[in-house]
């Protein structure tokens, strides 16, 4: 079966490396990504997890993945997905979502590839779901920069 693949990118007017940190701190992850929670591990075979909720005993859905490559300040790969809801617990993924930082003459480009390989139809309303969550993120990473101090 064909793959399904996604790629947005932004311009940041931020250094690579600080890129890289605010998609690997917990506090910046949950201050952009309107996580919960976040427990990082980063490193090559680390993870990578956000929980959502109200809180911990009131977690609405948690998305866990492993870092497959982790190259800073350039890329970190994320697969072995496993999403966690109250209905179905897990939900295992054969998606991938590339997170790449290129530099440029005034800060970075931060472009994430998503791909579903194989394709699964089954994974379609995830899929998408994911690409949206990606695309409100660089929102989110704008407004955090935005109101947080240089590092």
């Amino acid at each position: 079966m064909k793959a399904r693949c996604e790629e947005l990118a932004e311009p940041f007017g931020v250094s690579p490396e600080r890129m890289f940190k605010i998609l690997i701190t917990p506090t910046a992850v949950r201050g952009w990504f309107g996580a919960s929670t976040a427990i990082i591990d980063p490193r090559e075979g680390g993870s990578w997890v956000a929980a959502f909720g109200a809180g911990a005993r009131d977690t609405e859905f948690v998305s866990s993945f492993a870092i497959l490559k982790f190259d800073p300040p350039k890329r970190m790969l994320l697969g072995s997905g496993k999403l966690f809801t109250e209905n179905k617990w897990p939900i295992v993924t054969n998606m991938t979502t590339d997170l790449i930082i290129e530099p440029h003459a005034s800060g970075c480009t931060f472009r994430i590839i998503q791909e579903l390989d194989p394709y699964d139809e089954l994974l379609d309303d995830y899929f998408d779901a994911c690409v949206a969550g990606w695309q409100n993120s660089f929102e989110g990473i704008r407004n955090y920069l935005h109101h947080t101090a240089t590092e």
